[in-house]
């Protein structure tokens, strides 16, 4: 439904599947650059190797590929249990990887994957003591079939991963290609809202602040409709709630942001917007 129309005055209220689909966050992702020497096995398998099982196997192939002219590939047979697995892997019975990675920074491992069934796995392994946060995920398939999987470390000091491998585990066949190895410069913090849409039955809607850093930070919150702004203080690698009071907002569109105090670099603000409409509540 249209925003306009979710504004309405009129007596008819937007049933919940006609109303705007609440979306996280975006993160507006920066990358520092490439750490890699060898990103898409161009010049051949490089520092990359197949480790596996006798059910296994794998190795640079020409057939199957993103992008250029070799992809990775690593194959269990069909009779393969979960207990098999194959890899390439950057670590493994050799020398291992060579770059460094910087306290408190936060680093993303990726590779594009063409899977069919298969459940791969990537992963960035640390010495012990160093890994201060963990996440994985993926990005949606490209219209080819390859997908962008990613595993993102943040660290406590400076440290050499211990490996890099894609990882599968038990029967199927997938191809690698395009692996990366970068620092995520992540913004000082983020604002997430549960809710934006909003009428006369809301009484409290909550916005959390979550940063990603090191060290706490201030932030000023400015609240929609009223001249009222709060310092919240933000836990290192933490989140901080905020409350506010939304029933005096008129009908129409109305903004929370919030600014970071004492930036060390550039200033830095995000924001939130909230529809007000009219609801069954409302007089």
């Amino acid at each position: 439904m249209p925003l306009d129309q979710a504004l309405s005055t009129g007596p008819r209220r937007p049933s919940p599947l006609e109303l705007p689909e609440q979306k996280p966050e975006s993160l507006g992702l920066t990358y520092g650059p490439e750490m890699l020497p060898n990103t898409g096995f161009e010049p051949g398998a490089g520092p990359w190797k197949m480790v596996g099982q006798p059910v296994s196997k794998g190795g640079l192939d020409q057939t199957v590929v993103r992008g250029g002219k070799s992809s990775f590939r690593l194959e269990n047979a069909q009779d393969a249990t979960g207990m098999d697995v194959v890899v390439c892997v950057w670590g493994w019975g050799g020398p291992g990887p060579d770059m460094s990675l910087s306290a408190g920074k936060t680093y993303e491992f990726s590779g594009f994957i063409k899977a069919g069934s298969a459940k791969p796995q990537i992963r960035l392994a640390l010495p012990d003591g160093s890994l201060v946060r963990e996440n994985e995920g993926e990005d949606p398939a490209e219209p080819s079939g390859w997908r962008r999987l990613w595993r993102r470390v943040t660290v406590s000091k400076e440290v050499k991963p211990s490996y890099l491998a894609i990882w599968l585990q038990g029967p199927g066949r997938i191809w690698a290609d395009d692996l990366s190895l970068r620092e995520l410069i992540l913004p000082p913090f983020v604002l997430e809202a549960e809710q934006t849409l909003i009428d006369g039955s809301d009484k409290n809607l909550s916005v959390r602040i979550k940063q990603f850093g090191s060290a706490e930070i201030n932030v000023k919150v400015q609240f929609p409709g009223v001249n009222r702004a709060l310092i919240v203080t933000v836990p290192p690698q933490g989140e901080a709630l905020v409350d506010f009071d939304p029933t005096a907002l008129p009908v129409g569109s109305h903004e929370l942001k919030a600014e970071l105090v004492k930036p060390a670099g550039a200033p830095y603000s995000m924001t939130v917007e909230f529809a007000r409409v009219i609801g069954p509540f409302d007089k």
